[in-house]
């Protein structure tokens, strides 16, 4: 069988820098620890919610007290249902829900240190954006849902760090997460999407327990015939590894963090919302039509109107629009089932005109040369016209740390114990971290998130 007997490459190489030569600096951890504490956040106040809780019941049921497997579950898909946690735009996935989510089934405070789950995490997150790199936005696009993915594949890989593997068993664990990789876009706007980062996390972690025992796959299924490349990728993915590349992703290709739990190709309509609200003052009656505009890639994954409950609410570039005029804000009250109900943003949302443009072969995730335009028009006086090109948490926006401490706040969690996860020293026992997605959380329909932007 020829068609297994290529010369691994990829998948291998990073497998002997995580084992061997890994040099996570200062800069690298730092921004580790925003995202463990951006991700507590989520998970705080997604437990709360129908989904979370039904999640953490069946984990109950299927094994009192929760097992590795169903820890992983639980966190990573607690830490999606509000689609709130951070997301990058290399391989367009959401990355921290599945890599935290496998990091804390396995974190030992008897074993390990606060510096062992900052660096799993480095490890998971450089592999989610090498792949990521590899495939493209393209490979989103044709409707695979990257998170669950790619983000399995580096789960495997921040799994299988923190517990030790070396180079070739790190190896044979990514090599079988990519059998378990899948997720599709078709389940956006259903419960499904959030397990399917509970579901990466939980394959990254049973992948790196498999290997640790000796269970083997084919390291080289990034350059074998019938690879995941070749069945992965969409038209326009570039389907080569792309050299030596640098080993910083965490800096050079930082997560990006949201100021509002909803789809992220709704944020700079968001943005653009905001600003016209506070432009408009007491003159919403006097809408008469407000034009959105945007490249149709990006709106075909927020395109619901008239959304029937929160799930698809929170995938509405229209319905966001409309609470965002109306409210002068976007919290997690947003995608609440009374403000569906509401008559004034049902009216607002039928002013909303869709009008989409073709992207660029080249285009990728949300690049700032496909902006967003939004144009609202009045009955008496001039429109207001407001354009968003830079996403809003984006590398040329970033939510500095004390907003991401305040966002853990509004979700339920406690600054002191945010700030000792921030302040720990690498050394330090993993309970400084791990002690931030323990936190008592309250419903997030009673507090209210901040409105940023």
């Amino acid at each position: 069988m020829g068609e297994t007997c290529a010369e691994p490459q990829l998948l291998v190489d990073l497998a002997e820098w995580a084992s061997n030569k890994i040099d996570v600096d200062g800069a690298l951890r730092d921004s580790a620890r925003l995202s463990f504490i951006d991700t507590a956040a989520c998970v705080v106040a997604g437990a709360t919610t129908s989904q979370g809780r039904g999640v953490g019941a069946a984990s109950r049921r299927l094994q009192s007290g929760g097992s590795a497997l169903l820890t992983a579950l639980h966190v990573g898909a607690a830490a999606h249902v509000l689609d709130f946690d951070d997301y990058e735009l290399r391989g367009s996935t959401h990355p921290s829900a599945p890599l935290i989510g496998a990091i804390l089934a396995l974190a030992d405070p008897g074993a390990h240190t606060v510096g062992d789950l900052l660096d799993g995490y480095v490890v998971g997150y450089q592999t989610i954006i090498e792949l990521g790199h590899q495939l493209g936005y393209s490979h989103y696009e044709v409707g695979w849902h990257a998170t669950s993915t790619i983000g399995t594949v580096g789960a495997a890989m921040a799994a299988g760090h923190l517990i030790g593997l070396c180079g070739t068993q790190l190896a044979h664990a990514a090599a079988l997460a990519t059998s378990m990789a899948s997720g599709l876009k078709a389940q956006f706007g259903t419960d499904a999407k959030a397990l399917h980062a509970g579901f990466a996390a939980r394959a990254g972690v049973e992948a790196a327990a498999l290997a640790e025992q000796g269970l083997l796959a084919n390291p080289a299924v990034f350059e074998a015939p019938f690879g995941m490349p070749h069945l992965f990728r969409g038209p326009s993915s570039p389907g080569q590894p792309f050299g030596r590349p640098n080993r910083r992703a965490l800096v050079t290709d930082p997560p990006l963090r949201k100021p509002w739990p909803c789809c992220s190709y709704a944020h700079r309509v968001i943005d653009a919302a905001l600003t016209a609200s506070q432009d408009l003052g007491d003159r919403l009656a006097q809408i008469r039509r407000v034009e959105l505009t945007m490249a149709e890639p990006f709106f075909r994954v927020a395109s619901f109107r008239r959304p029937s409950d929160p799930s698809q609410a929170r995938f509405s570039a229209t319905f966001c629009v409309a609470s965002a005029l109306a409210d002068g804000a976007v919290t997690p009250l947003t995608f609440s089932p009374a403000q569906l109900e509401r008559a004034d943003i049902r009216e607002l949302e039928a002013l909303v005109d869709v009008e989409l443009y073709d992207a660029a072969e080249t285009v990728t995730d949300l690049c700032p040369q496909h902006p967003d335009h939004l144009r609202v028009h009045l009955h008496h006086g001039p429109s207001v016209d407001i354009t968003v090109a830079d996403v809003p948490g984006g590398p040329s926006r970033p939510m500095p740390a004390e907003d991401i401490i305040a966002k853990y706040v509004a979700c339920g969690g406690n600054p002191d114990t945010a700030r000792r996860a921030l302040d720990a020293e690498g050394s330090a026992d993993c309970n400084a971290i791990v002690d931030c997605f323990t936190a008592t959380p309250h419903d997030h329909s009673q507090n209210g998130q901040q409105s940023n932007q």
